[in-house]
Formats: C-alpha cells, structure tokens, sequence
C-alpha cells in the first residue's frame, strides 16, 4: 500500500465502506464532476491557512492578507457572474464573521500551518500470552498547531453545510483528533499535546451568524486513546495487505455507509454493476498525483 495513503482518511474509509476504498485508493478513480460544497470548503481551508501564516510571521492586521487570498482563488473575471459572485461574497461574509468572533486567535503563538507529519509507531499486539511489536506508518496533513496559555492545541478546520451541533457530536469521537496528537507528539515528545479544537465553519448561508455558524469543541486525547487508535490501524492495515496480496479477495460494499457516511457517494454508479472501464472518460478519471 502507498505510504503516501496511510493517512486517517485511508483508514477510516475502508472500514466505513471497502467498496468506497477500492475506488478511491486502489483503482484511484475520481469523479470529473465535483460538488460546490467540497470546493466552497477547500477554498475556505486555503483562506485559513493564509490568515494563520500571517500571524505566524508576525505581520499586523492578518485578515487583509486571508482576503486577499480569496480574492485571487475566484477569478476576478468571474467574480461578477452569478453563481461565482455568490460563492465569493458568501465566503467573503463567512471570514469577516470568523475574524471578528475570534479577535483573540492574533494572539495565538502559531507553531504550524499545514504541515504534513508521518510516523513509524511501534505497536505491541497480544495474542494471549504471546505477543509482537509491529511497525505502523501513519501520516497525516494538520492544517494549525497553536500554543496558548502554556498549553498546545491540534486545530483542525471543518467546513459544513449540515446541522453545527450533530458535526459537534460526530467529531468529537472522531479518530482523526487522535491520530493527529498521536502525530504530533512522535514528532515533539518534548512539546506534547493532549487537546484538539474542532474549528467548525458553516459556509453553506452566509449570513454573518456566529451563534449559528461557528462553533470550536475541545476534544482530550488520552495515552490509552493514543494506543488503542495505534492498535486498530495496526490491525487494519494487516487486514489490507492481506486483501491485497490475495487475488480473489472482494472489497465489500457497505450500504449503511451509503446512508450514514456517503449519501452522495461519487461511486454510486459503479456499486450499481456499472463498468469501470466502460465509465473512465465519462463520469471519471484516473488519479496520476497531479491533483495535488
């Protein structure tokens, strides 16, 4: 399995849905339509990131640089075309409440933004009074790292066009908080963290809300947590290379996923019997890295 796919993502798709996994990650099909809510929040991300590179550097008054930058992710020469002019004042309004709701984020020591960590972790399994250590690669891209009253906090940005408190919920036993501290502390044992902040965007109205649009839970990950995160994507990624390894092996597909996880699986169509090979230049393309 490529490393460079060992990430939470990886992971946490083969076990909601193996059939999503087989596309995505093994026949590496991706959709030539994308909806708008994936690329409203990818452009929110990359506004972010700027805004926090900014305070990283020291520079005064970070949100000009942060709106600028979203300025030159939608052309000016759609910017007055409808609906480019609406997805840009709608995320234009979304930042300026963002900012305003959270002055005191200038005041965050930022140690990272949008770094990309891996690491080797060494797992014990136990198999009765027998026991093994096995390497586990897992890697993972944070979007900030902050220090703030002493204390060091994983943030990751979420944007959302569903209800903030049932994203709230869902995220807080999320794995992804674990594995990034578990990241970030292989890296810094010296600089641990034990906290994530959940950033919670709504980008999907725009109407300047922040009771309504913005929300920040706090999840603690504990060392126990850590190990058992560790001792799931040991057994996982066994259980992959073992579908790997053996021709006849079938990935299943879930269809509680297809309800729970993946209401609008960009796989639809070939979960319905539909060929592969018969739909590559139509409904998808081959992934060749470029993407990124």
């Amino acid at each position: 399995m490529p490393a460079s796919d060992a990430g939470y993502h990886f992971f946490s798709d083969y076990r909601k849905c193996q059939k999503f996994w087989y596309w995505r990650y093994v026949r590496k099909l991706l959709p030539l339509k994308q909806s708008a809510a994936p690329e409203a929040g990818k452009i929110f991300h990359e506004v972010l990131a700027v805004y926090y590179s900014t305070i990283q550097k020291g520079v005064a008054r970070p949100e000009v640089a942060a709106e600028e930058k979203l300025a030159n992710l939608i052309p000016s020469h759609d910017i007055e075309e409808t609906p480019t002019r609406e997805l840009y004042l709608r995320l234009l309004n979304a930042f300026r409440m963002y900012h305003s709701a959270y002055m005191y984020d200038p005041y965050w020591e930022v140690l990272a933004v949008e770094e990309t960590y891996d690491h080797v972790f060494k797992v014990r399994q136990d198999y009765g009074k027998y026991h093994r250590t096995v390497p586990v690669y897992f890697t993972g891209r944070i979007d900030l790292v902050v220090r703030w009253n002493g204390a060091i906090y994983i943030v990751d940005h979420k944007t959302t066009s569903w209800i903030m408190g049932k994203v709230a919920e869902s995220l807080m036993m999320s794995d992804q908080a674990t594995g990034y501290v578990a990241l970030w502390n292989a890296k810094h044992p010296m600089q641990p963290a034990s906290e994530t902040i959940y950033n919670i965007i709504k980008v999907d109205k725009g109407h300047g809300d922040a009771q309504k649009e913005l929300v920040r839970p706090l999840v603690t990950r504990t060392q126990n947590d850590i190990d058992s995160f560790l001792l799931d994507i040991a057994e996982t990624s066994r259980e992959v290379q073992q579908k790997l390894t053996k021709k006849t092996a079938r990935f299943v597909q879930d269809r509680n996923a297809c309800y729970l996880y993946n209401s609008n699986c960009a796989y639809s169509d070939l979960c319905m019997g539909a060929s592969p090979e018969g739909l590559i230049g139509i409904s998808y393309k081959i992934d060749d890295g470029m993407e990124n």
